[in-house]
């Protein structure tokens, strides 16, 4: 007896969740008459989060809808912008930078680097807020109320997607980045004493934050900072109800730690790739790196194209298992709290019998960086020590104050 099973069509959007031979087209899926819809999509790897509606045979469909056999089903992404009743959020703890810059942006934003999953849903929950993470596991949490995945590897881009799903009302330089509270102006006497000599001859506007207590000035080294918002307030315009917004750039004092000197002075704290002359260029690998002082570097350990429990995925297929091994680096990439976009250095082991081509082509895309490309070191070996992997990925990674 065949099993029963239904199709289901994955909008374009929301491919990126399936599993790499997944991402062609419909999929076919098994059904029980007992599983509900919205349990078949999330065993797909999609999380509901990200879904917005759901069609079967052309009708909408609630996620308790218990799939049958020769279903059709539709599953198309949330519908941007998603409209919140009050724009609040949690970050979970590996987007403490997106958690800054939305902060600058004026965005209501509790972050914790020690929050755990846990603590999250229930901030979520109890505050009403969205809890934003590139977690796909702790959004298929049911007792979370609601979330979102963060698309992007580098912050930039990360900010301008939850712009542009949720449209939050904009308030630049009204909440402190060091801990979402609300800044005020504040007299100039009232701050002197904390302030260093220098700064008390120069500025004479200043803000501090009500919750606490860090002052801010009008500084001379934010052009960083002046980018990062200029990319916000190009998204929604600030409501009227929210106030004006302060127009200054804002330091914080050095009583603490100048906001400049440790997070925003760019020019100071970025990562220097070298191109020097007399060798050859090439836009996809760049010669030497030179990573600033202060700057955490983070070593991830030779990566097969295994899953969780050490099984070789696809065993004749390079492509495949490339993909696979790269996923795993990103893994623990999250856990030291970093991205694909801090990789300063890959190292890439194929196997001789192996399709390299292929294996590279599938990889290629996520271990580029235009303008300022990876090192990355390429072998051909006779035989890996895993049986049956055909590549082997490291990395090296450095994460500066950003």
């Amino acid at each position: 007896m065949n099993q029963a099973r239904a199709v289901v069509i994955v909008a374009a959007e929301l491919r990126l969740f399936l599993r790499p031979g997944r991402r062609g087209g419909p999929v076919a899926v098994a059904v029980d008459g007992t599983s509900s819809l919205g349990h078949v999509v999330e065993s797909l790897g999609v999380p509901l989060t990200e879904v917005g509606r759901l069609l079967v045979n052309g009708e909408l469909a609630a996620p308790g809808y218990r799939p049958r056999n020769s279903d059709v089903v539709r599953v198309e992404a949330v519908r941007r912008p998603q409209r919140l009743s009050s724009a609040r959020f949690v970050l979970d703890v590996h987007l403490g930078t997106l958690a800054r810059r939305l902060r600058l942006a004026g965005v209501d934003t509790a972050y914790a680097n020690d929050a755990g999953d846990d603590a999250l849903i229930e901030q979520a929950n109890a505050e009403r807020r969205v809890l934003l993470t590139q977690d796909r596991v702790l959004l298929r949490r049911r007792a979370l109320w609601l979330g979102a995945y963060v698309r992007g590897a580098r912050p930039d881009d990360q900010l301008r997607d939850v712009l542009d799903r949720f449209k939050p009302p904009l308030a630049p330089w009204t909440r402190c980045p060091a801990c979402n509270g609300p800044l005020s102006p504040v007299a100039k006497a009232a701050v002197a004493p904390m302030l260093p000599p220098g700064t008390r001859r120069t500025y004479q506007t200043f803000s501090r934050c009500r919750t606490c207590g860090q002052v801010y000035w009008h500084g001379a080294h934010a052009k960083r900072l002046e980018q990062i918002i200029d990319s916000a307030v190009r998204a929604p315009p600030v409501p009227a109800e929210t106030g004006k917004a302060h127009s200054g750039k804002w330091v914080r004092s050095t009583r603490a730690l100048c906001l400049v000197c440790a997070g925003w002075h760019a020019s100071t704290m970025e990562i220097r790739y070298l191109q020097p002359d007399g060798l050859v260029r090439n836009p996809a690998f760049s010669h030497g790196a030179v990573i600033p002082p202060g700057a955490t570097t983070v070593y991830i350990g030779g990566q097969n194209g295994v899953d969780e429990t050490g099984k070789v995925v696809a065993s004749h297929d390079a492509a495949a298992q490339a993909v696979r091994a790269v996923d795993n680096v990103e893994t623990v990439l999250r856990a030291a709290g970093a991205t694909l976009a801090d990789v300063v250095a890959w190292t890439v082991l194929i196997a001789a019998d192996a399709d390299v081509a292929a294996a590279y082509g599938a990889i290629a895309p996520r271990l580029a960086r235009a303008g300022a490309p990876p090192l990355v070191t390429a072998a051909r070996v006779a035989g890996l020590a895993v049986p049956g992997a055909l590549l082997e990925i490291s990395a090296i990674a450095a994460l500066t104050a950003d």
